[in-house]
């Protein structure tokens, strides 16, 4: 429940949070729409063209868990940190320059 409280904390209604849990319990404490099972850079990076599509305007976060920060090193090093707690870090997602954000499926 930590996870999900620093979540609602530390980003805006309203906005997208992309996170590695596949739990439901931060999709209702954190009263934020959560993409679950995002489990490393690779499928963040695909996952952030589809979420920039079908959300346009939104802020897009990444929350994760401390111990899983080594599977989002890039995320982490290009995104600007938010919050870290004991419990959560979490990075706003910002489009890269140049960025093709309007690929279909």
């Amino acid at each position: 429940i930590r996870y999900a409280e620093d979540v609602r904390n530390a980003t805006e209604p309203g906005s997208i949070v992309l996170a590695p849990l596949e739990s439901a319990v931060p999709i209702y404490y954190s009263d934020r729409h959560v993409v679950r099972g995002i489990a490393d850079d690779a499928a963040l990076s695909g996952e952030l063209r589809r979420a920039r599509r079908e959300f346009p305007g939104r802020q897009l976060y990444l929350a994760i868990p401390p111990f899983l920060a080594n599977s989002f090193s890039h995320a982490l090093s290009k995104g600007r940190l938010v919050a870290s707690t004991g419990d959560t870090i979490i990075v706003a997602l910002t489009q890269t320059p140049g960025e093709d954000t309007t690929n279909t499926r």
